[in-house]
């Protein structure tokens, strides 16, 4: 049996008019939305399938769904944790 854990911190992802960031800031909060995007497709993905095992889901479009892919794609017990 192997454990793993996963912290994401995925604050500055807020919308960009209101914060106004600008520069590094900026990219950041882009990179991190392209990375939501992309795990919201792999998890959408994952519960539309029914017994398709065997279907290819892009895990390689962020690096988000990389690191997270043995937790959302694998045989193991996942918890995600949401804070507004």
């Amino acid at each position: 049996m192997i454990s793993k854990l996963n912290l994401v911190d995925l604050a500055g992802s807020e919308r960009i008019k209101l914060t106004k960031a600008e520069g590094i800031r900026l990219k950041e909060s882009k990179n991190i939305n392209k990375s939501l995007s992309c795990l919201s497709k792999i998890i959408n993905d994952l519960s539309k399938r029914k017994n398709k095992k065997n279907e290819f889901l892009s895990y390689w479009d962020s690096k988000l769904t990389r690191v997270l892919e043995n937790s959302i794609g694998g045989n193991c017990n996942t918890i995600l944790i949401a804070m507004l």
